[in-house]
C-alpha cells in the first residue's frame, strides 16, 4: 500500500481507447470511471472518480496561477496574493 492507507493503482499501458460522449451527455463521474476503468487491475468507486476530478482540477488550476504569475497578471480575487 502507498501512503494514507492507500493502494497503489497498477495502469494497464494498452487500454482502448476513449470514446467521449457528446457535450452535456453523462454524469463526469461516470465518465472518469469509464476512463480510468480500463486502465487498472483495482474495481474504481465513484469516490476514487471524484478524487481524481478534484486532482485534475487542482492541477489545472495550479498550471493557471504559474502561467498568470508568469506573464505578470494577479489571480482574480487574489490582488497578486502568493
Amino acid at each position: 500500500m502507498a501512503s494514507g492507507g492507500r493502494s497503489e493503482l497498477k495502469m494497464r499501458p494498452s487500454a482502448p481507447p476513449i470514446a467521449l460522449p457528446a457535450q452535456g451527455r453523462g454524469d463526469l463521474l461516470d465518465l472518469t470511471l469509464e476512463v480510468f476503468q480500463p486502465r487498472t487491475d483495482r474495481v474504481l468507486t465513484r469516490e476514487d472518480a471524484r478524487e481524481m476530478v478534484e486532482n485534475v482540477t487542482g492541477l489545472f488550476g495550479l498550471l493557471a496561477k504559474w502561467e498568470r504569475k508568469a506573464r505578470g497578471k494577479p489571480l482574480p480575487g487574489t490582488e497578486g496574493d502568493e
